[in-house]
């Protein structure tokens, strides 16, 4: 038997004006050159570490 959906709750006040914001702030946020390094320097080491699991998995994570 399927569950009941619960209802969104919605937000007010200082916690939707905050929200908002903070939404607005990341979807338009311009990275200094130094952050965009720093980036993909990040994923360069998530790649290899993600390659290096599927090595030692025997191919189970690829």
């Amino acid at each position: 038997m399927a569950r009941r959906i619960e209802c969104t709750p919605i937000m007010e006040g200082e916690d939707a004006k905050r929200f908002r914001k903070n939404l607005l702030d990341s979807l338009t946020h311009s990275y200094s050159p130094s952050e965009l390094a720093a980036k993909k320097e990040e994923l360069r080491v998530m790649r290899e570490n993600y390659k290096q699991l599927v090595v030692a998995s025997h191919g189970v994570f690829y």
